[in-house]
């Protein structure tokens, strides 16, 4: 079979279970949004900007390393091992954190939530290492029934703990309970558990994974708090409702990592690791399926551009009517960061762990800046300015620095590929900024076509393998 039919199969079975996921997740926020106000989400924000970044700790690195390696059974136990030293270790932190960060800002209600959360990095640490072996695996079918099922447990705890009255509670407890729920239905098929090893084991275990382990690490830390940065200083500057209010349009970011970069980078990494053992084109197939992801996220890009009041007033209600100004900001942002997706699973098969820190460190730098420039102004600047800085100086930067020149992938073709890409960003940015709205529909129209002239080729193959494969289900 070859790559591409196998990729595409690969999504479509851990995709169908992704999209009905995040589908459910997304009717469930608009029943939420009518349960809970902008304040109560802003406190559980301020509560995972430190529990998120304890979570990018856990397990960081083993995962890779489970996938590009070869070795056996007692190597998996010993990660297991040591993610679970990582994840108690967690745990102890966040707990002790948990009073320092309310007097941070200023709330004191914030720390026995954050106390009661931090109790998920011990199931999470065993997880993570369950996830991977499956996911080595290619078990996708089953990694996308295990998900869907915790999606959905998760969602009817939080809608009906909100109608109770249980306030923010109600965004905390039904992660921790999902977490454990997941834990057990992973161990049902990997066999992996909590449990303690010889303290050697897990020595040996980091030795083996300690490069890989230091640059995502790395990475990690640096790139969590340039996004996570604009988070602290909305809440710290301008409260709970603003916080709240920005995060309720940041969720399209996530929404689109979820649906396209983490989906396809789920099933990209082990088969772009196995077509580099065979001597396939990386690249080549690489640039398709960036090129495939542009395509499928520019419909949610084109909405929070194009029609954002309409589609606040339709998911949210009034109450929440300030997102709509946020929004077609953060489509220029998924616009523009998808251009680049998985670029990371690029530089760990090629082992540029140097190049996966020094791009990280770039991010961050640039991230922050734009962060710490719009704070003095309003968290609607902070929007602003992201965006501009993922067009102006990420998506160039990556694509001729890290593509062209350390990955030898072509300047010619990169110029071709993304020189009109960022010019076309560009001016759509400055149209929505001046308040241009006829001229920003044209430039869409123009950046979509852009995108499939460049892909004609490739989405005729493509739609003769979809095609194939539908046909292939509709018999079983």
């Amino acid at each position: 079979m070859s790559f591409r039919k196998n990729t595409i199969r690969n999504i479509f079975q851990l995709g169908g279970f992704t999209y009905a996921g995040e589908a459910l997740s997304f009717l469930a926020s608009m029943i939420l949004a009518r349960l809970l106000l902008p304040e109560e989400y802003g406190m559980v924000a301020m509560i995972m900007v430190l529990t998120n970044f304890a979570l990018i700790l856990s397990g960081v690195g083993i995962a890779s390393d489970i996938v590009r390696s070869n070795y056996g059974y007692t190597y998996i136990k010993s990660m297991s091992n040591l993610s679970m030293y990582i994840g108690i270790s967690l745990f102890l932190l966040v707990f002790a954190l948990a009073y320092p960060l309310s007097l941070f800002y200023e709330n004191p209600d914030l720390t026995l939530p954050t106390m009661f959360i931090a109790s998920q990095f011990i199931f999470k640490a065993i997880v993570i290492v369950q996830y991977s072996l499956l996911m080595k695996q290619q078990r996708f079918v089953l990694l996308g029934k295990i998900e869907l099922s915790t999606t959905i447990l998760s969602l009817i705890l939080m809608i009906l703990m909100a109608y109770l009255g249980f306030s923010y509670w109600s965004l905390i407890i039904p992660v921790i309970i999902s977490d454990i729920y997941k834990y057990f239905m992973y161990y049902s098929f990997t066999k992996i558990s909590i449990r303690v090893y010889p303290v050697k084991y897990s020595i040996v275990a980091f030795r083996h994974a300690k490069s890989i382990i230091g640059s995502i690490l790395g990475t990690r830390i640096i790139s969590y708090w340039a996004r996570n940065l604009d988070n602290i200083l909305i809440g710290k500057n301008f409260g709970e409702a603003p916080l709240g209010i920005y995060n309720r349009g940041y969720r399209f970011l996530d929404l689109s990592r979820k649906l396209f970069e983490s989906l396809f980078g789920t099933v990209l990494y082990p088969n772009l690791q196995k077509l580099k053992d065979e001597e396939g084109d990386v690249f080549g197939e690489y640039l398709f399926f960036v090129g495939v992801i542009c395509l499928l996220s520019f419909p949610i890009a084109a909405i929070l551009i194009l029609i954002p009041q309409i589609l606040v007033r339709i998911l949210w209600g009034p109450n929440w009517l300030e997102v709509a100004s946020y929004l077609p900001y953060f489509g220029l942002f998924i616009l523009s960061q998808v251009n680049t997706s998985n670029a990371e699973t690029l530089f760990k098969i090629f082992r540029k762990d140097l190049l996966l820190f020094i791009t990280g460190l770039y991010y961050t730098a640039v991230m922050v800046v734009a962060i710490v420039a719009g704070s003095f102004f309003s968290a609607l600047a902070i929007a602003q300015l992201l965006a501009l800085a993922h067009i102006l100086l990420l998506l160039p930067g990556i694509v001729f620095y890290a593509f062209g020149r350390e990955m030898k992938m072509g300047y010619k073709t990169l110029a071709a590929l993304y020189v009109p890409r960022i010019l076309l960003l560009t001016g759509i940015f400055l149209t929505e900024y001046l308040n241009f709205r006829p001229v920003t529909f044209w430039l869409m129209l123009v950046y979509l076509s852009h995108l499939l002239f460049v892909m004609r080729r490739h989405l005729l193959r493509m739609k003769k393998l979809i095609r194939e494969r539908l046909k292939k289900m509709s018999k079983s």
